[in-house]
């Protein structure tokens, strides 16, 4: 019996660290050889989880695959957009600025990728 922790067993199971946490509090007799603390580490057997979840029907949504690059953009661009929000009604800060420059970039890198025109974002460098 080989012992994994809860980062492989997620890997093993093809699903997210967070979904892992989710199924250990929705099914509290998921084997566990032993459950972290402070300073230790989950420890699970793999083939008992994995008999566990087939005996119990346990339906395991894999992970969403990645998105393209045309979603990156988009949500960059709303993330930009959101930020620019905060700033026109003054609530921004340093640390919203240095997002949005760092978010500017990434659009630009992306939009390259796609080769699409690289506008500037809406409402950034157009007069009041």
């Amino acid at each position: 019996m080989a012992l994994i922790g809860k980062h492989r067993l997620a890997l093993a199971l093809g699903v997210s660290r967070p979904t892992l946490d989710r199924m250990l509090v929705r099914h509290k007799d998921l084997p566990v050889e032993r459950r972290g603390g402070r300073n230790q580490q989950w420890l699970f057997d793999q083939d008992a989880v994995r008999a566990f979840l087939a005996a119990a029907s346990v339906a395991i949504a894999p992970k969403r695959p990645p998105g393209t690059l045309a979603d990156a953009v988009a949500g960059a661009q709303r993330e930009m957009d959101a930020l620019i929000a905060v700033a026109r009604e003054g609530r921004s800060d340093a640390d919203s600025i240095f997002q949005l420059i760092w978010l500017a970039m990434k659009l630009r890198r992306l939009r390259a990728a796609l080769a699409l025109p690289t506008a500037a974002p809406s409402g950034v460098g157009s007069p009041e």
